[in-house]
């Protein structure tokens, strides 16, 4: 019985990997890790890797009463919340 077709819009890509990436990736294969030949262990590698990247945030902080008027922002990998006004004038 042969594979069944992949729903999904697929696009071939060629990889140049070192000699011991590639010995990997049989070790893998011939314990039947992944898949059952290199390309397949490393379409299961690289899609899992792209799905940990993309991955959406797990929950949002809300922000605090005093603080709702500011906004979230990503710096250089850091949240910054800035306020939006100046707040209290003296």
């Amino acid at each position: 019985m042969g594979k069944p077709k992949n729903a999904s819009v697929t696009a071939t890509v060629t990889l140049s990997l070192s000699e011991q990436s590639v010995l990997l990736l049989r070790q893998l294969a011939l314990r039947g890790i992944y898949g059952k030949n290199e390309a397949d262990v490393a379409t299961r590698l690289v899609d899992a890797a792209l799905k940990e990247y993309v991955k959406p945030p797990l929950f949002t902080l809300p922000l605090r009463k005093e603080n709702k008027r500011s906004t979230p922002r990503l710096k250089q990998g850091r949240l910054q919340v800035k306020a939006k006004g100046t707040g209290k004038k003296a």
